[in-house]
């Protein structure tokens, strides 16, 4: 099987319903802040993607849109009123981490999360949001509801890796061996390195998509 990633253009603004389905081999998918809407089964059966950011300026996702992305251990999703549909996550199995960071807790189908094993995933929400999110039908099954702090940079979560901001960029300090690679919204690798213990990394202002160690978070200089 050929193992593909797709970077899609700041031209698109809708991912059409079944745009990706049962797409096997796809495993990155990177969305321009252009995307405002994706459609029914956009990703269903994307067996190969381990990890999603959902877009800045997304306002609809419609029903299974993941659907049976089973591969997939991480999601962010922004700091936006979504309209969800239903049964959006059904059955991603593999799911350990959700960032949800609406300090408001979107209305989602009732099924959205089945199959999702709410006993392990975390949910990790905004400082002062853990009530609504516990009080709510759908997001509070998740047993273990988390708050943290954002500012302009979303952590990668690893017991052993930390990333802070400096001036003019990132410092990351680590216990073990950490492989990164920074990213343009276009996908062109602009940053390489494999480091123990700490390294600064200096960066131009913008939007950037960091992957340490397989992980990957959507960053911003100012």
């Amino acid at each position: 099987m050929d193992w593909i990633s797709v970077t899609l253009p700041n031209t698109v603004t809708i991912i059409d319903d079944y745009a990706f389905y049962g797409c096997l081999g796809l495993t990155e998918i990177f969305m321009p802040n252009s995307v405002i809407a994706i459609g029914s089964q956009a990703f269903y059966g994307c067996i190969g993607l381990s990890s999603l950011t959902i877009g800045e300026n997304v306002l609809t996702i419609k029903d299974s849109a993941f659907e049976k992305c089973n591969a997939v251990t991480k999601v962010i999703i922004p700091k936006r009123n979504i309209t969800f549909g239903d049964m959006i996550f059904w059955y991603c199995s593999a799911l350990t981490k959700i960032h949800n960071l609406s300090p408001t807790p979107q209305s989602i189908g009732g099924s959205s999360f089945s199959g999702v094993p709410k006993n392990t995933c975390k949910l990790y929400v905004p400082i002062g949001s853990y009530d609504a999110y516990r009080s709510h039908n759908v997001w509070g099954l998740f047993n273990n509801i988390i708050e943290e702090e954002y500012n302009s940079i979303l952590e990668i979560y690893e017991e052993n890796i930390s990333i802070f901001h400096i001036d003019g960029g990132i410092s990351v300090i680590s216990n073990d061996i950490v492989n990164i690679d920074i990213f343009n919204l276009t996908g062109q690798l602009i940053y390489k390195s494999t480091f123990s213990e700490s390294k600064e990394i200096l960066l131009e202002k913008g939007v950037y998509i960091l992957s340490i160690n397989g992980e990957k978070s959507k960053i911003i200089i100012k």
